[in-house]
């Protein structure tokens, strides 16, 4: 029986990485695969929703966390029904099979393999193995994105590693962390132009600034992260909203610097006026114009009311889990995934970011009595 219960602990820890990671993996091959086949396409995924369903059978739920899940299964069942959205079905995965994570040993590997990706996507290119994106017009402006699909993919690959390299030297940070984050910026600047990667990253150099100045003046009590963090969560939430409740007043800014938002909430508008709001969601028309960028308007619209709603209230647990537990990284984390969300949406799958494990953990590990102190992860 100690054999057993040693087996499944090591499949546990093995399957929730392999699943996140491979997953990742995964979406950065189908980017350079234009047009894959059924077995390309399908078989892998299939594969993993196979493993996270194994994961979830070995966790070792109680009668609560069944019930949670059964529910959110049959929710995604009809939203991939209605939506054509099978993302749905490995975010609900994501979100399911969390019991018992170690965050910090899931963003290392996903630092680790990122990285390597990264510098795949900038070498191949120049070494002739696969197509080098230079100066394309893409948004009306040349952008630079070298292995990328797309600028914004290379913007948000470079944006996630930075994030990540914030949430192991939070509270940390030294000239040096400054001097490569502020470079960074400028390099994304000048290549792939992703305005969205850029404010974070600026962003998160603000944020280590307030959390210095914060450890001196406060003493940290996480009062600020949690305000932040909620409200980062409120403006992802309205902004849709507004996009709909004030489309008149939105259709007249012409500013340069707000034309991106701006296109994001016509399509919001758009879609609403063709498929309406719906409880499991509505798919996109082929052949049309129809996507939508801010992350609660495709959450709600694309993926039903009810899987929306649902988001919604994960979204303020994980803050209510962060803000008791005292875990400013946590916090932290949440702040640049929602504040991302106003602007993009494609984060929430799972081939893209591990957003949907930080959804998952408050529910299933909110029993748990341990709890990091303040800066625990600077000692040493």
């Amino acid at each position: 029986m100690r054999m057993d219960k040693r087996f499944l602990e090591r499949w546990k820890m093995f399957l929730f990485p392999a699943v996140v990671e491979g997953a990742l993996i995964y979406g950065t091959v189908m980017e350079l695969m234009p047009e894959p086949s059924w077995l390309y396409f399908t078989g892998p995924y299939l594969v993993f929703l196979l493993l996270a369903g194994l994961r979830i059978c070995i966790q070792g739920n109680n009668w609560k966390e069944w019930l949670f899940t059964v529910c959110m299964g049959g929710i995604a069942l009809l939203s991939y029904r209605f939506s054509c959205e099978r993302s749905v079905l490995l975010i609900t995965a994501g979100i399911c099979y969390t019991k018992d994570v170690k965050l910090d040993r899931l963003l290392r590997w996903d630092l680790y393999i990122r990285v390597f990706l990264a510098v795949l996507f900038l070498v191949l290119p120049m070494a002739g193995v696969i197509p080098n994106h230079m100066g394309i017009m893409v948004g009306g402006r040349p952008r630079t994105f070298f292995g990328w699909n797309h600028p914004n993919s290379m913007g948000r690959c470079v944006m996630l590693i930075c994030m990540e390299w914030m949430y192991f030297r939070h509270g940390r940070f030294r000239w040096y962390d400054y001097a490569g984050l502020a470079g960074i910026t400028i390099f994304l600047d000048m290549t792939a132009n992703s305005r969205a990667a850029e404010f974070l990253i600026v962003g998160m150099i603000g944020l280590e600034l307030l959390s210095m100045l914060e450890r001196r003046i406060m003493k940290t009590n996480c009062r600020v992260w949690t305000i932040l963090t909620a409200s980062s969560l409120t403006a992802s939430i309205l902004l849709p909203l507004f996009s709909v409740l004030f489309y008149e007043q939105w259709s007249k800014i012409s500013w340069a610097a707000l034309d991106t938002i701006v296109s994001r909430m016509y399509l919001t508008w758009d879609f609403l006026q063709v498929h309406g709001l719906s409880l499991f969601g509505s798919a996109y028309i082929l052949d049309s114009n129809e996507y939508l960028d801010m992350f609660f308007a495709s959450v709600v619209l694309l993926r039903g009311l009810v899987f929306g709603l649902i988001v919604i209230g994960l979204s303020v647990l994980a803050i209510c889990y962060a803000w008791k537990r005292r875990d400013e990284r946590y916090m932290l984390l949440l702040f640049v995934f929602f504040a991302y969300g106003m602007m993009e949406s494609e984060y929430f799958r799972m081939i893209y970011t591990f957003f949907p494990a930080l959804l998952g953990i408050p529910v299933f590990n909110r029993w748990q009595r341990e709890r990091p102190e303040p800066y625990e992860h600077m000692k040493g």
